[in-house]
């Protein structure tokens, strides 16, 4: 395969790689692995670059996460603290009298932030699993 990178000191490095970058890159690894038109020496390198773009995700999934994690702590508390001043009207109450959703309906409309990293971990596995399924084939 002449466009086929041979030596992992020609593939990008991972510092700084966006989470999208890293995906799309992985992706095409496993297509590259499915097609098994790669000398196995260069499927050998592909499957780690693999790997370590599928650790690069996982890292950024997590850091994500941790975010998310922050950002909806902090909204609780500010909803805490403003229901504390407002004892007898709740955040649903103020949000179905607007013609709005309550929190626990966006929730669900959107899927909620596990929703997303659900789906990310989902096709991490899935590429993985291709990663491996297409090494096998070859061997």
């Amino acid at each position: 395969m002449g466009s086929s990178q041979d030596s992992s000191t020609n593939y990008r490095s991972l510092k700084g790689m966006m989470f999208e970058d890293a995906l799309a890159e992985l992706e095409g690894i496993v297509q590259q692995l499915e097609q098994g038109s790669s000398r196995l020496d260069e499927s050998i390198v592909a499957y780690e670059r693999g790997e370590a773009l599928k650790a690069h995700c996982e890292q950024l999934i997590n850091r994500a996460q941790g975010q998310v994690e922050k950002i909806t702590r902090v909204a609780e508390q500010e909803k805490n603290n403003s229901s504390a001043s407002h004892p007898d009207v709740n955040s649903t109450e103020v949000a179905q009298a607007e013609g709005g959703k309550s929190d626990a309906d966006q929730t669900r409309d959107y899927g909620g932030a596990d929703g997303a990293e659900d789906f990310v971990r989902e096709e991490l596995a899935v590429s993985n699993g291709d990663l491996v399924s297409s090494l096998a084939r070859r061997g």
